[in-house]
């Protein structure tokens, strides 16, 4: 009995680093001139190694054929993070895109970035679309 105690004790021991060093950290900021991007990023051993799905914007401004407009979404897949730098690119209906590049500090508390939105977004009635924005979120 005494021995599976100690086995015991001895996996746990080898196996609590690694499930402590992994984690997930929320990140939240402001898009220029507005609107807003959230996010959560897997860490593992203090470095960010994915932004996970769900990458938000929302009121990011763009100019359209029909004059200014804002537009709102997420990425329903995940951004794989190398040497702290993460891309992606979203295709909404009727052909807009809209495409978030990124960057980690050193330590991973702080990102920032593009958004850059072109083509026509027809579930909100706009066409010729296109914007290109600054953004920098701060772990919350």
């Amino acid at each position: 009995m005494k021995r599976y105690l100690i086995t015991a004790i001895a996996i746990f021991a080898l196996l609590a680093p690694a499930a402590a060093g992994a984690g997930v950290r929320h990140f939240t900021g402001p898009v220029v001139p507005s609107g807003s991007v959230s996010f959560r990023a897997t860490t593992h051993s203090g470095k960010v190694t994915k932004v996970r799905p769900g990458f938000t914007f929302t009121h990011v401004p763009m100019t359209c054929d029909q004059g200014p407009q804002t537009v709102s979404g997420n990425f329903n897949f995940a951004m794989r993070v190398k040497h702290r730098h993460f891309h992606g690119t979203g295709v909404f209906t009727g052909g807009g895109t809209v495409a978030v590049t990124g960057a980690f500090t050193q330590h991973g508390r702080k990102a920032h970035g593009t958004i850059s939105i072109s083509g026509d977004f027809t579930a909100i009635g706009v066409t010729g679309c296109s914007g290109d924005h600054n953004w920098s979120a701060h772990k919350g």
